[in-house]
């Protein structure tokens, strides 16, 4: 399995006189936005140094106080940058690059990154326009569309595979019409699924008054099949919540969201599917109603990805990544 292994550039933090009563692990996640636990995890993969000469060689705990003027010097794995893409005209393609060969590139698009845009239609920057920074204006699949095979919901985050030259392109939309692609994402979503492990096979429809939202079918013959199997992989807050796992059979628009919708069980955070019920909470996780309430996007993450390899059909490439920051916070994994 080809794991995502690419790093940021590295960072380096400086203590000011507002630091001064904080421990090592209190100031990284200060300033870093990462839980304490992410932390942790960089710390123990040895991607935290201190920078100032006088104690470079001085083994750190993150237990230990820190010193004004003290420097700090961290590589952050590229599925650690943040969820959340609040201002998307700064972004380069190559920040979130999982994957690259002369074929295919592999990222971990953000949520708040719209995956293409209409001519004409919108100002938001897209991943194609960030694919047309970074290769240039080249003539790869559908015009307005460029590069992209598949799309993920903008409020969505998670992997990504984009097509690098019109063979690789062609071969990919085979991959896909052949359900050849194996697309596995985890969502958040409210109550817990009865059963806990199904498979979903309702047709999907666009609702003829709010056309941004596809609903499921009544009649059998109306609508595009869309198959979406599902699996509870943990019950949260008293089972106020559940994290699910879902494996794609064909990728209709909103799918899953539209899915768990149909089932009384939507994703958490989403304002077009499920938000619209009062969902409650034990005393208990009140801290996590309030994380909720705060949300900017939906909590639902494309985690795996798989297809075969353009220059040996035998070979499958295979990618996975963590889920991202905003959505551990909710699973109060710090």
């Amino acid at each position: 399995m080809i794991q995502n292994s690419a790093l940021q550039d590295e960072i380096t933090l400086l203590v000011e006189e507002k630091d001064l009563d904080l421990r090592l692990d209190q100031f990284l996640a200060k300033n870093l936005n990462l839980s304490r636990q992410k932390i942790k995890d960089i710390f123990e993969k040895n991607l935290i140094k201190n920078g100032s000469i006088s104690n470079s060689k001085q083994k750190i705990k993150l237990s230990q106080k820190i010193f004004l003027n003290e420097s700090f010097i961290i590589q952050i794995p590229i599925e650690e940058k943040k969820a959340i893409a609040d201002n998307p005209h700064d972004l380069l393609l190559q920040d979130f690059i999982v994957y690259e060969d002369e074929n295919f590139i592999i990222i971990n698009k953000p949520a708040g990154l719209l995956s293409h845009g209409k001519l004409g239609e919108s100002n938001e920057i897209s991943v194609v326009d960030l694919m047309k920074k970074y290769l240039g204006d080249l003539n790869v699949g559908q015009i307005d569309r460029e590069f992209i095979v598949h799309r993920l919901d903008k409020e969505t985050s998670g992997l990504m595979v984009l097509a690098k030259n019109q063979q690789s392109y062609e071969f990919l939309i085979e991959e896909f019409k052949n359900k050849k692609v194996n697309k596995k994402y985890l969502g958040l979503v409210w109550g817990v699924p009865n059963p806990t492990c199904n498979t979903i096979k309702k047709n999907l429809i666009r609702d003829k008054i709010h056309r941004t939202k596809m609903h499921v079918s009544i009649k059998k013959d109306e609508g595009k099949e869309a198959i979406t199997h599902y699996r509870v992989r943990e019950v949260l807050c008293n089972g106020s919540m559940s994290l699910v796992e879902f494996i794609l059979e064909t990728g209709r628009t909103h799918q899953i969201r539209a899915h768990m919708d149909f089932i009384k069980c939507g994703i958490v955070g989403d304002k077009l599917y499920g938000n619209t019920r009062n969902h409650s909470f034990d005393e208990d996780f009140l801290d996590t109603k309030c994380k909720i309430n705060d949300l900017k996007r939906h909590m639902l993450h494309s985690y795996y990805l798989s297809f075969s390899n353009l220059k040996n059909a035998e070979e499958k490439l295979e990618f996975e990544i963590d889920l991202p920051e905003d959505m551990i916070e909710i699973l109060n994994l710090k």
